[in-house]
């Protein structure tokens, strides 16, 4: 079903995150170094990398700001590339965060990486199938309900036929049903019948 006029889009990479940290390096170069600031695409990752370590310990890495070139800093925070100072780290992993990425932050003492992880698409087709599996349990069990209310004394067999699955999957999803109350068997197997709860409005 369509519930948005624009379908929402998730990239391998998520654009901000790569964004920030090209701003990130270029605020925290060490301009007196002769290497410049590097962007590797790998196949499963992208690598920012610059010239310049850590100006402070770094536990306190990530709750800590302090801008080598404070004069770069404050001219791109009045562009539309920079937000607010002192938040890029943050940012950079929500952004990965929401797209599924994972980042990386490494460093020594001449230079500092960002390494953003390629999207797992095992991961989310798994998910995605998961859900697909969900919707059509809880299809089924909306049919065998169905069925029950015209015919409380329908069998298994009658249900599987019905609606297109083994016996033995009718008898899991009776299984379960019964275990979370939304069904129950009164009498023997043969002979008894069943009862939709009354909090079902199936």
């Amino acid at each position: 079903m369509i519930k948005k006029l624009a379908r929402e889009e998730y990239p391998d990479y998520p654009i901000d995150a790569y964004r920030e940290a090209i701003v990130n390096a270029v605020v925290h170069r060490d301009y007196f170094e002769s290497a410049e600031v590097a962007v590797e695409k790998l196949k499963s990752s992208i690598i920012i990398n610059n010239p310049g370590g850590l100006l402070f310990e770094k536990e306190k890495f990530g709750r800590f700001s302090f801008y080598r070139n404070r004069l770069i800093a404050d001219l791109l925070s009045k562009t539309i590339y920079m937000e607010r100072a002192g938040t890029g780290i943050e940012r950079i992993k929500n952004f990965c965060k929401d797209n599924g990425n994972k980042v990386k932050f490494d460093f020594d003492s001449s230079c500092f990486f960002t390494i953003i992880s390629k999207k797992d698409k095992v991961e989310t087709n798994l998910k995605s199938s998961e859900k697909t599996r969900e919707k059509t349990r809880e299809k089924t069990r909306e049919k065998i309900l169905f069925l029950i209310k015209k015919d409380k004394q329908i069998t298994q067999m009658e249900i599987a036929s019905k609606i297109g699955i083994s016996v033995k999957g009718v008898e899991w999803n009776l299984k379960n049903m019964k275990q979370e109350g939304l069904i129950k068997r009164i009498g023997p197997d043969k002979g008894g019948y069943w009862e939709v709860e009354n909090k079902i409005n199936a």
